[in-house]
This record gives C-alpha cells, sequence and structure tokens, in this order.
C-alpha cells in the first residue's frame, strides 16, 4: 500500500496546513502561559502498511524545527512492532487499551520536565 499522490494533493495539502495554524495557536497560548509543550506525532494504521513511511511526518518536523518545539516520534516505536494492528481499535484511526498503555510508556520515558 502506498500514500496516494491524489489524495495528498485533495486532501492532505489543506490539512496539513489547517495543522500548522492550530499548532501556532497552541505553541503561542502555551509560551504566553509558560506551558511546555512537546508535539507528538503517530502513524496510522494505513501508514504503517504504506511504503512512503508517513507523508505527513515531514511537515510536523519542518514546523517544529522553526518553531523550537520539541518532537516525539512515534512512528519508529510503532513500526518495531510486529502486532501493531492489536494496538488500533479496528477499523480506526485510534488507539485501544493496549496502544494507549504503549503509548503512554513511550511518553513517559520522553517527558521530562
Amino acid at each position: 500500500m502506498v500514500e496516494s499522490d491524489a489524495a495528498y494533493e485533495a486532501w492532505g495539502k489543506t490539512g496539513v496546513a489547517l495543522c500548522e495554524t492550530s499548532l501556532r495557536e497552541i505553541a503561542a497560548l502555551c509560551r504566553a502561559r509558560a506551558i511546555p509543550f512537546d508535539l507528538v506525532i503517530y502513524p496510522w494504521p494505513t501508514q504503517l502498511q504504506s511504503a512512503t513511511r508517513g507523508r505527513g511526518r515531514k511537515p510536523c518536523f519542518d514546523f517544529a524545527k522553526a518553531s523550537g518545539i520539541p518532537v516525539i516520534d512515534l512512528f519508529p516505536a510503532f513500526r518495531a512492532l510486529k502486532d501493531w494492528p492489536g494496538y488500533y481499535i479496528y477499523g480506526d484511526v485510534h488507539w485501544n487499551e493496549k496502544g494507549h498503555a504503549f503509548v503512554a510508556r513511550r511518553l513517559a520515558d520522553s517527558l521530562v520536565y
């Protein structure tokens, strides 16, 4: 499976722009209130099946770098799982209980304030 160029052009570009606008607002709000803000990115099941490795990652990294925001990239952790489908609600992009526990452990290891 490959993430479609046509789908990205039709949906992804606009979605990335909207996401960046929202992230700028969140980052500004956090800065104004001295709240730490780390950007966490994770793959959807279709991205784990894709040879393109997740097209949405680069814009996230570019935004974070330009904004001085740390990134926690969960793509490698999920890709390392042999049974990754068992971490998602079937037919959905959201995690099930096992997925939430997995992510919580990764975040606990990464977030130190």
